[in-house]
């Protein structure tokens, strides 16, 4: 007579769960230790498909198929933003340090001083086209090196791979902010790849060589250390970003928010000190420089073909109200003194747009909160500044993949119409591509701020990380079964 297995002992190997996740006469221990042993089995299924290499190795084709993409539309093409950094750093190098902040009157235009035209002149790329640098000086004192030793277009080209390799980077940033608990890493990656290849926000920081994609690879690797707790850490990178640009110490206000004093008493002190440090190495007359070019654009109200402020479309509202608005076919970019009504109303909305998500956002639990909170910010913080290029609306690209995969059903669709709006055909379509004759209006800022505003109230109505009630918990698995 054969001896009998020990009852809750599997006797099959290829159908564990049957034995560990049943009652507790399948466990053969009490109904506590049958609880503890469904995790035990989560464990060997990761959400991140590494089980199997067929979906790691789809989601490693979409990754090159998106960089040779991205590399074979702008190798060997000329960056306009990054020209600008690249020959504040050739003029720090060459001590003619007057000429690093020049510009027209109005801070920003295409119109080039003539040191800079002859710059570009004595390149191969004579007649390309620059704009004025407006980031602080050790920025210019850092390219300067690279203006040293490589030709405008050889760094041109080093910061396309560098930004391509940035914005893969993001994006797994971005699965570990708000997808890790809900979807694969192979199902995100191919699902952000596709999005982010149709989308022209990141084409087009792409093309201008942004320093800007560097800046939201730091902000989302500072929340991702938030999220695990490095309070410090996150407080650095979020300083070092501010150093870059001014615009992310808005974010710091997530410190506040969750009364993390210790991080935001470490993000103060590390931007007070590297301000501090720049000074003392640089010198202040750059600095006074810097802050009198900042203090001078504070006080314009600035309308682009590549900017979708709520202050343009606010002014272009009352001018069409009132029959003084010009005809906007042949202008590309229009600056003027922003009216005193239009600076309260912006900055009233983006007071209340922060007390609204931190209402909102306030009894999520902490896992949840983070990104719930960084999602509307995102958008919230570029909609309300003065300048806000399409470009300062990456961050919302990475983050709202997980909306558009998991979230509850009017969400998704307004994730969609997010996409959707910001795909290339439709970003031509409305904008400067696409001139309407006799138009009284920006088409593209008539078009995308309401646009933006309304993927605003999604996200403080469905934060990020709620489902569906018809849902499941259990985190998103790879939708073919049969790979």
């Amino acid at each position: 007579m054969s001896a009998r297995p020990p009852t809750g002992v599997a006797t099959d190997t290829k159908a564990p769960i049957a034995n560990l996740t049943g009652s507790s006469e399948h466990a053969g221990h009490s109904g506590r230790a049958g609880r503890f042993a469904l995790p035990q089995i989560r464990l060997k299924t990761p959400p991140d498909g590494r089980r199997n290499p067929c979906r790691r190795k789809l989601a490693l084709i979409a990754c090159l198929l998106f960089s040779a993409f991205l590399i074979s539309m702008q190798w060997n093409a000329w960056s306009p933003d990054f020209s600008a950094y690249y020959f504040a750093g050739h003029f720090y190098g060459l001590e003619q340090f007057d000429q690093i902040y020049a510009g027209p009157p109005t801070v920003i235009g295409p119109d080039m001083p003539a040191a800079w035209a002859a710059a570009v002149d004595a390149t191969a790329s004579a007649g390309a086209q620059t704009y004025p640098f407006i980031y602080p000086p050790w920025v210019a004192a850092s390219a300067a090196p690279i203006a040293a030793h490589l030709s405008p277009q050889a760094a041109m080209n080093a910061m396309l791979l560098l930004n391509t390799g940035l914005i893969l980077a993001s994006a797994v940033l971005a699965w570990r902010i708000a997808g890790r608990r809900r979807i694969c890493l192979s199902f995100w990656m191919i699902a952000s790849c596709a999005l982010l290849a149709l989308n022209a926000i990141p084409i087009f920081a792409v093309y201008l060589g942004q320093l800007q994609i560097f800046i939201f690879f730091l902000c989302l690797l500072a929340f991702d250390r938030y999220k695990s707790g490095k309070d410090v850490s996150a407080a650095l990178l979020l300083a070092l970003a501010a150093c870059l640009k001014i615009t992310p110490a808005a974010f710091a206000i997530l410190f506040l928010w969750n009364r993390n004093w210790r991080a935001l008493l470490a993000f103060m002190l590390a931007s007070l000190g590297g301000l501090a440090l720049s000074i003392h190495l640089l010198g202040w007359p750059l600095h006074a420089t810097f802050f009198e070019r900042l203090r001078t654009l504070n006080g314009l109200l600035v309308m682009s073909d590549a900017g979708v402020p709520l202050e343009a479309f606010l002014y272009q509202i009352a001018d069409l109200v009132r029959g003084t608005a010009p005809i906007y076919d042949d202008i590309d970019e229009l600056v003027s003194w922003r009216p005193l009504w239009i600076d309260l109303v912006t900055k009233t909305s983006f007071i209340l747009g922060l007390a609204l998500i931190w209402w909102r956002m306030r009894h999520l639990p902490r896992h949840r909160r983070i990104g719930a909170q960084i999602l509307p910010l995102s958008i919230l913080v570029p909609l309300a500044t003065p300048l806000a290029w399409v470009h300062y609306f990456l961050l919302p690209c990475y983050l709202m993949v997980a909306t558009l995969i998991r979230g509850p059903r009017p969400a998704r669709y307004l994730a969609l119409l997010f996409f959707a709006g910001f795909t290339v055909p439709i970003f031509r379509l409305v904008g400067p591509d696409t001139p309407i004759e006799e138009a009284r209006v920006m088409p593209h800022v008539i078009f995308y701020v309401p646009l933006l505003s309304l993927s605003l109230f999604a996200t403080l109505r469905w934060p990020l990380g709620q489902v569906s009630q018809k849902e499941t918990r259990a985190p998103l698995r790879w939708p073919l079964r049969s790979l």
